[in-house]
């Protein structure tokens, strides 16, 4: 329900100065804790999505490309994709920086902008808030950390199907009841990996 309600403000606003290249939230709300209100939007506006980000390295205009620090367990990882993005950044990834006195002054003379749902382009207000929730949260807890350390498969100067091949394989060594989970049984009942139709 909120990344709906958000999702249509984002679009409305968009009606009057362009989509933007780049939306930015909190990694997760402090409501319901779920982290999913970013990513629903993401979907919503059919945006490319970076998560759990640290910092941003670069943006690229002419390119339209963006390229993160995004942090992973027991990492991180350096991302690019293109805009438009949504990015879900990490608490305490930016420095407050201290404006100068006047633009305090003039910022507290603003007036804010207060949209109801219609302002919003929300046709349904029943969509919203609880009423339009289908979540419900019984309870939040931290899963236990794992100490299997990340592996680092080397890519360079691979085909990119050789490199899928690789990883499917090293996923089903680790754990081989996946293959069955999945129902990656072979003509003779056997399990193994499918042929698949290379032009699917």
């Amino acid at each position: 329900a909120t990344s709906f309600a958000l999702a249509q403000a984002i679009a409305e606003i968009g009606e009057t100065f362009g989509t933007p290249d780049v939306v930015f939230t909190g990694k997760q709300t402090i409501d319901g804790d779920t982290a999913q209100v970013g990513p629903g939007i993401a979907k919503r506006l059919d945006l490319q999505q970076l998560t759990y980000v640290a910092k941003i390295l670069s943006i690229d205009a002419a390119s339209r490309e963006i390229t993160v620090e995004r942090r992973a367990e027991g990492g991180s990882q350096i991302l690019r994709t293109r805009l438009p993005c949504l990015v879900t950044m990490l608490d305490g990834a930016d420095a407050i920086r201290r404006g100068r006195l006047d633009d305090a002054l003039r910022a507290a003379r603003t007036k804010v902008v207060r949209w109801s749902a219609a302002d919003a382009g929300i046709a349904e207000p029943a969509n919203c808030g609880l009423r339009g929730s289908p979540t419900v949260v019984k309870r939040v807890f931290a899963p236990t950390s794992r100490e299997q350390k990340a592996r680092q498969i080397d890519t360079t100067n691979k085909p990119l199907r050789e490199v899928a091949d690789g990883l499917i394989a090293a996923i089903f060594a680790d754990q081989p009841a996946l293959k069955h989970d999945l129902g990656f049984l072979g003509s003779t009942g056997q399990q193994g990996v499918p042929d698949v139709d290379r032009e699917s």
